[in-house]
């Protein structure tokens, strides 16, 4: 993570503060034309003072690493509640395998998006700043401490497999909903919705929320019963993807933009480069022995000598 705030991420500061904050600063901005150490020494220090209308950029930040920041704290939490409950919490995957049996898999979940939703989350906005966003707590560590407790469950695998049709259709239903619903009311329309609809999006978005999990993990565990070298290799190639995708992904978007591009055909190149961006950054990773570290890749283990 302090890796890729230091040397990852900063492209993407780089980038918003030419396409957004540039126009807002006195005279020339220096750091319009190049990644330039100067920019990368203000970027590490704090010292950038970069703002515009809306407000500053912080920097150091960690931007899409935000997700791994708070999985470190809720590793954390985790480990400190197995060893005060002394087994405790084990057991209450032994409760929800008994709450969630038949059609409570899919409801339940349903139901406590759809509260956390209503109640949290226009009182806390998602900020991605850790100390201050409540509803996405709720929502994250939920679903985190709920994996955890239920990974290991025969019974509720089977519970997965049985609702994965209903589930899809469910989600599907639902996405179409939300989908409409953005539709209609584009954040640059002055049409707003009332708040009655608000409430109503609020629970159609908890139903393609979970709907479509238990979707995935039914179809996943139906037909998704074999390893192999492929699965193997796409597998440890998860976290190096993550840590790398965002900054191609703006680093692509930003020189594409100049070139005036149908948009099928940027998309495309977007897709295109931020796989191919990944994919060399995974195997530069599986080569560099510890380092590989910084880019999530666990060296491999030599093999034992025999006797």
């Amino acid at each position: 993570m302090v890796f890729a705030m230091f040397v990852v991420v900063p492209p993407q500061s780089y980038y918003e503060i030419v396409e957004a904050v540039r126009g807002y600063l006195p005279g020339a901005d220096p750091y319009h034309n190049a990644y330039t150490a100067d920019f990368w020494i203000r970027y590490a220090t704090a010292s950038g003072n970069w703002c515009d209308g809306d407000g500053c950029l912080i920097t150091p930040t960690w931007n899409h690493m935000w997700f791994v920041a708070y999985l470190l704290v809720y590793s954390l939490i985790l480990a400190g509640l197995l060893a005060v409950t002394r087994g405790a919490l084990k057991r209450l995957g032994g409760v929800l395998e008994k709450a969630l049996s038949g059609w409570g898999l899919l409801i339940w979940p349903i139901l406590f998006l759809a509260a956390i939703r209503w109640w949290l989350a226009p009182i806390f906005p998602i900020t991605h700043a850790l100390t201050d966003d409540w509803y996405n707590h709720a929502l994250s560590f939920s679903a985190f401490l709920f994996g955890f407790l239920i990974a290991r469950s025969e019974t509720l695998k089977q519970g997965f497999i049985r609702i994965r049709l209903p589930a899809l259709i469910l989600g599907l239903i639902g996405w179409i909903g939300w989908t409409a619903y953005v539709l209609s009311f584009p954040e640059a329309s002055a049409t707003v919705p009332t708040d009655a609809l608000r409430r109503i999006m609020r629970i159609v978005y908890a139903i393609q929320q979970w709907s479509f999990i238990a979707a995935i993990l039914g179809y996943g565990a139906r037909y998704l019963t074999r390893g192999g070298p492929l699965l193997r290799y796409l597998t440890i190639g998860v976290f190096p993807f993550y840590i790398a995708h965002q900054t191609i992904i703006v680093v692509a978007g930003h020189h594409l933009a100049k070139l005036g591009l149908p948009l099928i055909a940027e998309a495309g190149l977007i897709i295109g480069i931020t796989v191919l961006g990944c994919w060399l950054t995974y195997e530069v990773a599986r080569r560099i022995g510890w380092l590989g570290l910084v880019l999530g890749i666990r060296p491999a283990r030599a093999p034992e000598t025999e006797r």
